[in-house]
Formats: structure tokens, C-alpha cells, sequence
């Protein structure tokens, strides 16, 4: 036993100076390297194979501790951003439709105020197009690209028109960065992401969420 911890110890100061090969492991194998690294058991090629090394690349305690570390890691990861159910059938339309109604009705009160004679030709055409298009579309007109999660009754999406590419322009809030196309769904209206920030339906963890789902 004692010689079994003094090499797990001395492994521990030299982990940072193994380069580590690249390879999906478990528990189980890291004890396995252990108890092969103790003596008491030979690794196969097929082994080696399987995590990644050559065959008669020498195998360290600092191979173990890397496999724990990573499966410590994942676990972490896996606790703090679990998977996210999918939106079902119904929450999709539901969400495509009243989308649809807010930028209807968000177009049918901006078009009328837009100073035309202060627009440039480029941008008035882009302002009669998106009109045109919101006032007529309907719910098959427009795609949730993705579901990013829902946050005190706040449902995060990015959804745009269908096979519209992502407009350059984006959004940040504190270290993070949102396309344009994210939108935040609350108690029946619609907020750009950055908008639902400020108004405080979103918090600073909510939002750390909301990247690592949209990455």
C-alpha cells in the first residue's frame, strides 16, 4: 500500500511535465495503469491501443492522473450544463408563431416613421424588404436554430428567417457573444438578447448558460 500511494504522490509532481496523449478514457482504465504501474498487472497492446499509445510507449502514473482529471472534468461539466430536453412540437410552433407576430407588429409601427429622405437608398431598400416580408410571413417562414435553455419563465432562442444566414452583428454581454439572431421569449413577448439582459430576466450565470449552449 505504501509503495502504491508513493507513486500515485511522485506521479502527482510529474504529471504537468508528461506531454498526455489525446484519448477518451474512464476510471477504470486509470486503474488499471495503476495497478500495472504497481506491478501487479500487465497492460495489452489492445489496451494501449484503445487509450491511445503505442505499444511500447512506457506507461506512468501521470497517464492515470490525467484520465482522472479529465473524467473529474467531464463530470463537473456535465453537472454545471446538463443536456438540454428539445423543444417539443407544439413549443416549437408556439414560439415560430408569436415571433412572427412580433416582428409583424414591430415593422407595422417602424415603417411609418422611418424619415425617408434621411435613409440611404441601401437602407430603405432593407426596410421595405423586411416589411414586406414580416407582414406577410407566417410560422413556416421562420426557424428556431437553436433552443439555448429556459431561465426563470424565460425561453432563449436563436431563431430567424428560414435559410437567412447569421447577420454579422452581434450582441456582447460582459465576456460573451451573441449573433443578432438570439432572442429571449417572456410571458408572451419577444426581447433581443441584450434587452432581456438589462431588463433583468437574465443573470450573470443565466448568461454563462445561454454560451456554453450556443457555442
Amino acid at each position: 500500500m505504501k509503495k502504491f500511494t508513493a507513486i500515485i504522490l511522485a506521479a502527482a509532481m510529474a504529471v504537468s511535465l508528461v506531454a498526455m496523449p489525446a484519448f477518451a478514457a474512464t476510471t477504470a482504465d486509470a486503474l488499471a495503469i495503476l495497478r500495472h504501474v504497481a506491478g501487479g498487472e500487465q497492460l495489452s497492446v489492445a489496451q494501449k491501443e484503445a487509450l491511445g499509445l503505442g505499444a511500447d510507449e512506457a506507461v506512468t502514473t501521470a497517464h492515470a492522473l490525467a484520465i482522472l482529471k479529465n473524467v473529474a472534468s467531464a463530470d463537473s461539466q456535465t453537472a454545471q450544463f446538463p443536456a438540454l430536453e428539445p423543444l417539443s412540437a407544439a413549443d416549437d410552433l408556439l414560439l415560430r408563431t408569436l415571433f412572427v407576430v412580433h416582428k409583424k407588429a414591430h415593422w407595422e409601427y417602424t415603417m411609418p416613421t422611418l424619415d425617408e429622405e434621411n435613409l440611404s437608398e441601401a437602407l430603405l431598400k432593407i426596410a421595405q424588404e423586411q416589411y414586406a416580408f414580416w407582414t406577410t410571413a407566417t410560422a413556416d417562414d421562420v426557424e428556431i436554430l437553436k433552443y439555448l435553455g429556459t431561465y426563470d419563465g424565460s425561453d432563449v432562442l436563436i431563431i430567424q428567417e428560414k435559410g437567412k444566414e447569421y447577420a454579422e452583428a452581434y450582441t456582447q454581454i460582459g465576456e460573451h457573444v451573441f449573433p443578432q439572431a438570439a432572442w429571449v421569449h417572456k410571458d408572451g413577448r419577444f426581447y433581443e438578447i441584450g434587452v432581456a439582459y438589462k431588463a433583468g430576466y437574465l443573470t450573470d450565470d443565466d448568461i454563462g448558460h445561454i454560451a456554453f449552449y450556443a457555442a
